[in-house]
């Protein structure tokens, strides 16, 4: 799973934010897929993740520039590529 390790970026309010940017949500990169500004709702998917969102926030962070690791989903350990460690691979098969 990807995380954001360092980000720039810039606060923004609602009325700034347009479909398709990138914004930082905890620590995971999100597009932003749909915004409803009357009933101030915005709807993204973080990069890594298939899951989506519906929120409303009073700022956003928008991402300007950033740097993106992996890390196991199990430990949180850096890797390099993947979902799951060796370690914690090996371990989930005994």
């Amino acid at each position: 799973m990807k995380v954001v390790k360092k980000a720039k970026i810039e606060v923004v309010r609602l009325a700034q934010l347009r479909e398709g940017d990138e914004i930082l949500w905890s620590n995971l990169k999100c597009k932003v897929l749909e915004i409803d500004r009357y009933n101030r709702k915005v709807t993204f998917v973080p990069n890594s993740t298939p899951i989506s969102e519906e929120v409303s926030y009073r700022h956003y962070y928008r991402i300007t520039d950033c740097e993106e690791i992996n890390i196991c989903i199990v430990c949180g350990k850096e890797i390099e590529e993947g979902d799951i460690c060796k370690e914690c691979e090996e371990e989930n098969l005994r």
